[in-house]
């Protein structure tokens, strides 16, 4: 009786029993005396009940206690509240007057109730609800052990690796016997770097552990391996890399030791081993943070790893597949240069793969090399003519480019596209109601991307006939709702584009380049007069990057594309930067919500200084005339956020950085009401490129 009640008492601290209060009855309801030992007479799969005196429980102490802090917290409440987070505020008040009046069975009901809305918040990924509402419990039950180890997960998972090690703490004090919270906090004290502690208290935790209990013996001997390893005085991180290769030796198909067994390598310099147990690690668990992370480290800094990983392929069409799967994991982590290579490989060995050819056509455009890019649509359309989508052939995509072998500069281009039409690129489209192949959906992506390449490099005659061509397989179809969503969404906004768009483009102005996400499309190819001088905006860009891409301890590609395309911009130049936007749609209020920040202020700060650090260094780098325009506020969803986003960044750059000129039209792009000026629409997603002449 005492072990059960001792376990209640940790489970549900709001409703603690009293041995003293319990009796003990059979499922035919006969009460038994503890002292007579029944236990003798029964067998296994007996039912037991306990039944609890309810006005010998309604005076427990513990019970009372938890009361007396219910007012206690509404006296404190009442005199002041926490400003930092009103929403903690709303639970607490919501939970108290839940509770006030109830008795012992109808707190607990709550309790459950509480815990319960907590993990369906979690499970929605609602995790600023999540922990209003299990900080809620806490501050009425300061030792409910599911709402400690719940918080204790969530702040982890945010990477708030000290507030996740107090709530683990708070559990193994209250709970000691609970292991879980000496493993959580020990992978805690290991993320903040503090690895004697991490030592310790996961020795707390393996001296809990049954021998039996084979498997989570091994987990906490790799995690006590990793922690010794990373301490480096006296032998203790060999006695750690010694653990870890024990447990190699003893099973050599467990991700989680052979991603540790693979660090030790690294360090040692011996990266073909490094590579070999990386790969090894693919095939049991291939989409492993650490495994795609130290691959993609290895093939960014280490010369030879491509020699090295070329010698664990012998290639075919299975193993092109691979190599497409490595090169796309190791550019994601930035090694984009090594991830051509693969790419190339694998496209050159299997040349009718329209997938593999977008994979590689993409990855040149983060290189910035827009020329090579071009050339391999038109490669792959040539080895490939009768390759369709909607009835379009490949033969006509590469019959209107015939004859012009290089696009860079597009003045000679136009030369060379004058007169052409599609008159004779005749082709069947197939009826709407036909759904495309996952392959005739890469087709056309594929066509689509040709589209947004020229339209960057200038060849906007070529733009022309491309629309021309494969507006009629468009049609109205829904693609935004298929696996192509975003090459259709550059499609759209460069064929709205188009319309605006005057022709012949005059080059011989001198120019002030577009640095930007999509939003830089609209300002580009347009003239301005600035001070009686005429200037070619020229568009330069950096597909889908966020000003926290460029953080320094980022290694995402867009990053890389970011800065690959500075590279094309000539030292003292005139540049507009247009970035911010992607970051108010879809990274902010989602890090908020993450629990990354307190507040979107907050966010929003971290996220400016990131930008403003990079234009200064690139200013300075490049002695170039920098102007930082505002972020568009085209969406109603993100105008709000939008508005912070400029305000800040105006303040800021008057503070920190006055050698970058803010261009301060934001307001004059908006109606009396707030909205979007209608002049300015476009496709409900950019400006209108009648907007330029507020730059001006």
């Amino acid at each position: 009786m005492k072990e059960f009640v001792k376990r209640y008492n940790i489970a549900f601290p709001l409703n603690k029993l009293n041995e003293n209060n319990c009796q003990i009855f059979s499922e035919k309801r006969k009460k038994f005396s503890l002292e007579a030992n029944p236990f003798k007479s029964l067998s296994a799969g007996n039912d037991l009940f306990i039944k609890v005196d309810p006005s010998s429980s309604s005076n427990d102490p513990s019970l009372s206690s938890s009361s007396q802090s219910v007012d206690d917290h509404s006296k404190q409440d009442s005199e002041g509240e926490n400003k930092e987070n009103s929403s903690n505020n709303e639970e607490e008040d919501k939970m108290r007057k839940k509770l006030e009046g109830m008795d012992s069975q109808s707190l607990l009901k709550l309790l459950r109730t509480s815990l319960a809305e907590a993990e369906e918040h979690a499970k929605k990924g609602r995790l600023r609800a999540s922990v209003a509402t299990f900080e809620s419990i806490l501050k009425f039950a300061p030792t409910e052990m599911n709402s400690l180890h719940h918080l204790g997960e969530i702040w982890s998972f945010a990477g708030k690796h000290e507030k996740a090690a107090d709530y683990y703490e708070k559990g193994a004090n209250a709970h000691p016997d609970m292991i879980e919270f000496h493993i959580g906090l020990g992978n805690e004290y290991f993320e903040l770097k503090e690895y004697e502690k991490s030592v310790r208290v996961l020795q707390t935790a393996l001296n809990m552990v049954k021998e039996s209990d084979k498997e989570l013996l091994n987990r906490l001997q790799l995690a006590m391996g990793k922690a010794m390893y990373k301490i480096k005085t006296g032998n203790t991180s060999d006695v750690g890399a010694n653990i870890i290769q024990k447990l190699f030796q003893q099973n050599e198909n467990n991700p989680d030791v052979l991603i540790e067994f693979a660090g030790i390598l690294e360090d040692k310099g011996r990266i073909r081993d490094t590579i070999q147990v990386l790969l090894k690690i693919i095939t049991l668990r291939p989409d492993d943070p650490k495994l795609k992370k130290m691959f993609g480290r290895i093939m960014r800094n280490d010369k030879k790893s491509i020699e090295y990983l070329e010698a664990e392929f012998t290639v075919s069409t299975k193993t092109a597949t691979a190599l497409i799967y490595i090169a796309t994991m190791i550019k994601n982590e930035g090694a984009v240069e090594a991830a051509g290579h693969f790419y190339a490989k694998a496209t050159n060995f299997v040349p009718n793969n329209v997938a593999f050819r977008l994979n590689y056509v993409h990855n040149l455009e983060v290189l910035n090399q827009s020329n090579e890019a071009v050339q391999s649509i038109l490669d792959f359309c040539a080895k490939n003519p009768t390759m369709k989508v909607g009835g379009l052939p490949c033969s006509h995509i590469s019959k209107v480019m015939e004859g012009i072998k290089d696009v860079s500069q597009p003045d000679k281009v136009r030369e060379l596209a004058a007169g052409r039409t599609i008159a004779d690129l005749k082709y069947e489209p197939i009826s709407e109601d036909v759904e495309f192949s996952p392959e005739e959906l890469d087709l056309l992506a594929l066509f689509f991307t040709l589209i947004k390449i020229l339209y960057g490099i200038g060849c906007l005659e070529l733009v022309s006939l491309y629309i021309q061509l494969i507006q009629p397989v468009r049609g109205e179809r829904k693609l935004h709702l298929t696996s192509i969503r975003n090459e259709h969404a550059y499609y759209l906004s460069i064929k709205d584009l188009m319309k605006h768009t005057i022709l012949p483009i005059p080059f011989e102005y001198p120019r002030i380049y577009v640095v930007g996400d999509s939003h830089s499309m609209s300002a580009g190819w347009k003239v301005i007069t600035v001070k009686e001088q005429k200037y070619l905006m020229q568009p330069l860009l950096a597909t889908g990057v966020k000003c926290w891409h460029l953080r320094p301890q980022s290694n995402f590609y867009p990053k890389n594309n970011f800065y690959n395309v500075l590279k094309s911009i000539p030292n003292g130049s005139q540049v507009i930067f247009l970035f911010g936007e992607i970051d108010c749609r879809e990274g902010l209020l989602v890090a908020v919500e993450k629990l990354k920040y307190k507040e979107l202020s907050e966010g929003i700060k971290e996220t400016v200084n990131i930008y403003i650090d990079v234009l200064v260094k690139v200013q300075r780098k490049k002695k170039l005339s920098v102007y930082v325009h505002p972020i568009v506020p085209v969406l109603n969803e993100t105008r709000s956020t939008v508005k912070l986003f400029n305000e800040e960044m105006k303040n800021s750059l008057k503070e920190r950085a006055p050698q970058l000129k803010y261009l301060d039209f934001f307001e004059q792009l908006l109606n009396e009401e707030g909205g979007l000026n209608p002049d300015y629409a476009l496709d409900g997603t950019h400006l209108n490129p009648l907007y330029v002449r507020l730059i001006e």
